[in-house]
């Protein structure tokens, strides 16, 4: 049977390594982090001729063959570890809200689990990398042509922005998880109304922008500019009251 004291240790645990997850997702790996490198390029602070979504497979792969790096960010590869870490903190809320909101909490970590799992499936950065590979060192003309047809097809599922697509669906998911925690969130005193109001606007933002992408593109700017900033901070305020939590579950009076 479990002591008590090894339970403590073991929540305190789960809060630390979220809160830190969720740190790590505001700053280090944030989502869509493409977005952030096209900005920069029109601002001119990166001068780098990048193929764009229109471009054809043969373009990518050159490039992919000459910026691998670079080709890992542009394919949103580095949105994987975002949401294994966001996934993270996401259990790491779970922990302390599901006894006050708990059937808004499991339905917000059954999406998550849905959109982690949808995303891990459906990214296919890794995909566009070996095959880039495979046609540079191909030398047959019809096998060159496969390649470059699975690549036009591997371009399109990793559009989020394509209806019906895997990566289409996981964001969905994510972003509704996200709301439902903030919403949770704004009904306790745990985290407190400011971090919760810029996790409902992060994730009505990028539900936002879905919408706006699939019936008024010209607008989808709008949605992309707010959910950003606003992931950032809720990611950042929820990270700190979890390491937080996790401190004052720590205290021990006769520590003193």
């Amino acid at each position: 049977m479990t002591k008590p004291d090894e339970r403590a240790t073991s929540s305190r645990a789960i809060l630390v390594v979220a809160g830190v997850s969720a740190l790590l997702a505001a700053i280090v790996f944030r989502r869509w982090l493409s977005a952030e490198f096209h900005m920069l390029q029109a601002m001119g602070t990166i001068h780098l001729d990048v193929p764009t979504e229109a471009s054809s497979p043969s373009s990518w792969f050159a490039f992919i063959h000459s910026h691998r790096a670079v080709g890992l960010l542009l394919l949103n590869a580095f949105d994987l570890v975002n949401y294994v870490l966001v996934a993270l903190a996401y259990f790491g809320i779970y922990s302390v809200l599901r006894q006050a909101r708990r059937e808004s909490m499991q339905l917000a970590i059954g999406l998550m689990v849905l959109g982690l799992s949808a995303h891990l499936a459906s990214n296919q950065a890794f995909n566009l990398i070996s095959l880039s590979d495979q046609y540079s060192s191909a030398t047959d003309p019809n096998a060159r042509s496969l390649i470059l047809s699975a690549g036009q097809t591997a371009l399109g599922l990793n559009d989020p922005t394509t209806f019906g697509t895997g990566l289409f669906w996981s964001y969905i998911a994510l972003y509704l998880a996200g709301l439902l925690i903030s919403l949770a969130m704004l009904q306790t005193r745990l985290f407190g109304k400011w971090t919760a109001s810029f996790g409902i606007a992060a994730n009505m933002f990028g539900l936002g922008y879905f919408f706006t992408s699939a019936f008024a593109p010209s607008l989808s700017v709008i949605p992309a500019i707010g959910s950003a900033p606003c992931n950032l901070v809720w990611y950042v305020l929820s990270g700190l009251r979890l390491l937080g939590v996790a401190k004052e579950r720590g205290y021990r009076p006769s520590q003193q």
